[in-house]
């Protein structure tokens, strides 16, 4: 790629070097000399606007050095004009001001390119033909100084030569990566290395070979200066049809792409050839200037899961085709002008952040967005008015955090009860809302912040909310405190300034000192806990604690399904309040339980003891969305329900503990996915389910697989994407019928996985690290791999050759 393809930011134009400032000693020049000529060509102008700035400034340090004697001599009266006066300037007094001061370098340098732009306009007068004879010898030196300063904004003291060497560099590495940056370099349009980077006398210039080559899956152009991207870089052709030339058709190596960050750039318009990209999972064209013609390409690309549009120009209604985006996860569309959201969004049924701050919304089809498993939402910065929530909504189960602060709503909701019981974040300061409904079911709520509304008393059923530990209500119209917030040990701030309270002693006390003061007014609490359970003493029969075990007339509160089902999902269950579920009740009851669902919790151990009582009929396991971490999940012994009671009690005593391994004699299906587990090595240590056909470890923090079947002999399907796993055996996959491992770090296939065809039917290896095969190959399917793999297999199959 040529120099002039990246920004010249660092040069200065002629307008901001006419308005540098006077240095210190430096004789102001004349308005009449050096002038311009009138009629410049483009060329002529550009060469004029190359003249570099640091020049000056090295001039300048030069000068410094030279010592005090020199830099503050005064300066030499300058002679008149030559031009004017139809003389040349005298030599001599030139070598003295480029000699004697750095303001008298700069006077050189100026009069130079004035010498420069008479040589280009080409004037016909004699007197200035002899003008610029004599002083080509300083236009020449002036040049090689200012070729010597130039340098690069992208990094202090690069050339452009060294930039034009260090984007090769990147372009090299990226072909055995497939990742490629090439942000903040004040590129102006994509590089032809780019372009050519898969090209055999690029790839032989660099002294590779093209079976190192592995596809484009992340290309990152951010933060530069590009207006647009040529429609033949992303051809608007099938991969896999005939009209596809590879020869002539460049930008195959985007096909592969699986990231493509185009954020920060000044583009208007998008290749049609965009929607092609059916391997694409997140685009980011946030920061550029596009409008919502742009939605009509990108809602044809199927495969997208993350789209960032913040900062553009779309205007008016959001365009409907956004919902043909089916896989969508992720939408941002904060810092544009939209006025409002079509109710086709109700069709992203996979979509969990949704970001429409900073536009122009008045009204949300609320009841669109409520269907769709969103977690985050952010509403704030815009027109919003009235009531959020109509009556026709009175929940939101997936509801993580919500942001609807700097609008103008009265009302959260019209019913007096509303639940959001996931919700951990309620942001909704700089509105008008004058009460909120009952929050004792936000159990997890952690920050409230409602400052500068016309909240008339603080929120009812907030003294409830266990995990709370922010709330601000600085700036409403509350009057009396609650006194039972005194006894909220988690509240660690709380902010009631800027209200009207009858004691303004609370206005001036930290947040400690006003639940000490609110506590004290309240009456000792109950010692006997008779309100939750039937009574203290244990049971003669089973020997446990009704205290930890309610009686039978709570057992309407975990209900057994009929076909063996026991939800226990979104309970907030962690690892000491689980056992106030009577499970050993449960497991006597009219249904045996088969299905067992501990998802969206808070478990950082797996409960053995609790599993072992339903251990004899559990075919079904969901520990999915928990806490489970490292390797530790597992308890090295697992106490019985019994020792968890209070130390007073007579069963604590003699309550045994359960044997590890834990046997589940009929578990058929384990979930663990949505953890933090980093290793399958307890689980094989500890748990013993002989016909255990499906495992689920997706989305967690594995570095290795283990041979599995070795100690689950019945193990048929093996989802484990999205991990850290850097390498696969064939041992490992051996017996297995489906198996998952895209998006790990997998450097290699071994070849004798080609054996596997016949009995391995489904296999998923995308969006690793391997160089070979390419995704072309992995995108027909499981035999095509396996056949692929099966002819790279050395001819005396011993040798454990990978690719």
């Amino acid at each position: 790629m040529s120099v002039s393809a990246f920004s010249k930011r660092s040069l200065p134009s002629r307008s901001e070097t006419s308005r540098e400032p006077l240095k210190a000693g430096q004789p102001r020049q004349s308005s009449k000399e050096n002038p311009t000529p009138r009629s410049m060509n483009s060329t002529a102008k550009r060469m004029a606007n190359e003249t570099p700035k640091r020049a000056v400034i090295s001039a300048a340090k030069s000068s410094a050095v030279r010592g005090p004697s020199q830099a503050t001599r005064p300066p030499i009266s300058k002679p008149v004009n030559a031009s004017e006066e139809g003389e040349d300037p005298d030599p001599e007094l030139e070598k003295r001001k480029v000699s004697n001061s750095s303001s008298a370098l700069r006077e050189t340098i100026a009069r130079a390119k004035a010498a420069r732009r008479e040589l280009v306009a080409r004037q016909t007068s004699t007197g200035e033909k002899k003008n610029n004879a004599s002083k080509s010898s300083q236009v020449n030196a002036a040049n090689s100084f200012a070729a010597e300063s130039i340098v690069d904004d992208f990094e202090p003291g690069m050339l452009q030569d060294e930039h034009v060497n260090f984007l090769k560099k990147r372009v090299n590495a990226a072909r055995t990566d497939g990742r490629l940056n090439i942000s903040g370099m004040g590129l102006k349009a994509i590089p032809s290395e780019v372009i050519h980077m898969y090209d055999m006398d690029s790839v032989e210039a660099a002294g590779g070979s093209w079976y190192e080559c592995v596809d484009l899956v992340r290309f990152i152009a951010a933060d530069n200066e590009i207006s647009e991207i040529e429609d033949h870089l992303f051809p608007d052709k099938q991969l896999s049809s005939a009209e596809f030339n590879e020869d002539e058709d460049h930008g195959n190596q985007f096909g592969g792409l699986e990231l493509l960050d185009l954020h920060g750039n000044l583009l208007t318009s998008i290749p049609p050839g965009l929607r092609r990209l059916e391997r694409l999972v997140t685009l980011n064209l946030s920061n550029n200037k596009l409008g919502q013609e742009a939605l009509d390409i990108i809602s044809e690309i199927e495969s997208l899961q993350v789209l960032k549009l913040a900062n553009n120009n779309l205007e008016g209604e959001l365009e409907p085709s956004i919902s043909r985006l089916k896989k969508l996860e992720v939408l941002d569309l904060r810092g544009n002008s939209i006025t409002s959201l079509p109710r086709s969004l109700a069709d992203l049924a996979e979509l969990r952040n949704l970001n429409v701050s900073e536009n122009r919304i008045c009204s949300l089809p609320i009841d669109s967005l409520v269907s769709l498993p969103i977690r985050e939402l952010v509403l704030s910065k815009n027109n919003l008015s009235g009531i959020l929530f109509g009556r026709s909504v009175v929940s939101w189960s997936s509801l993580q955090f919500l942001d609807i602060s700097n609008n103008n709503l009265v009302e959260l909701s019209e019913e007096e009860e509303f639940h959001l019981p996931l919700l951990h974040t309620l942001a909704l300061s700089f509105n008008s809302i004058t009460s909120l409904p009952n929050i004792s079911s936000w159990a997890e709520l952690v920050t409230l912040t409602a400052e500068d509304n016309k909240l008339s008393s603080i929120p009812q059923g907030l003294s409830s909310l266990s995990k709370l530990k922010s709330a601000d209500f600085t700036g409403n119209n509350i009057v009396t405190l609650d006194e039972h917030i005194g006894r909220m040990d988690s509240l660690d701030v709380l902010r009631v300034a800027g209200n009207p309270l009858r004691e303004r002693k609370f206005l001036n006390m930290s947040t400690d000192q006003l639940k000490r003061d609110l506590a004290s007014r309240l009456d000792p609490e109950p010692v006997d806990g008779s309100d939750a359970f039937d009574s203290e003493v244990p049971n003669p029969t089973t020997g446990y604690s009704s205290a930890k075990h309610p009686s039978s007339a709570s057992l309407s509160k975990w209900p057994v399904q009929t076909d063996g089902k026991l939800d226990l999902s979104s309970k907030t269950l962690d690892d000491s309040n689980i056992h106030s579920i009577p499970f050993e009740e449960l497991a006597i009851s009219e249904y045996t339980i088969r299905n067992l669902l501990l998802s969206q919790n808070r478990l950082s151990l797996i409960p053995m003891s609790c599993l072992s009582i339903v251990s004899h009929s559990l075919v079904n396991l969901d520990l999915s969305h928990n806490s489970l971490k490292g390797s530790s999940y597992l308890p090295l012994s697992s106490p019985s329900p019994s020792s968890s009671s209070s130390p007073s009690s007579p069963s604590s005593s003699t309550a045994p503990s359960t044997s590890l391994p834990l046997t589940l004699p009929k578990l058929k299906s384990l979930s663990l996915a949505f953890n933090s587990i980093t290793s399958l090595a307890p689980l094989q240590s500890s748990l013993q389910a002989p016909l255990l056909e499906y495992l689920n470890v997706s989305t967690n923090r594995i570095t290795s697989l283990p041979v599995l079947r070795s100690t689950f002999p019945s193990l048929t399907t093996l989802l484990a994407s999205e991990n850290c796993i850097q390498d696969l055996t064939y041992e490992a996959v051996e017996g297995l019928a489906v198996v998952n491992l895209a998006s790990n770090d997998i450097g290699s296939l071994p070849p004798r996985m080609g054996l596997l065809k016949g009995s391995l039917k489904s296999l998923d290896v995308k969006g690793n690290r391997f160089r070979v095969p390419k995704y072309t190959v992995l995108e027909k399917g499981t035999e095509a791999t396996l056949d692929w793999l099966r002819g790279r297999i050395p001819a005396d199959d011993d040798a454990e050759e990978v690719f």
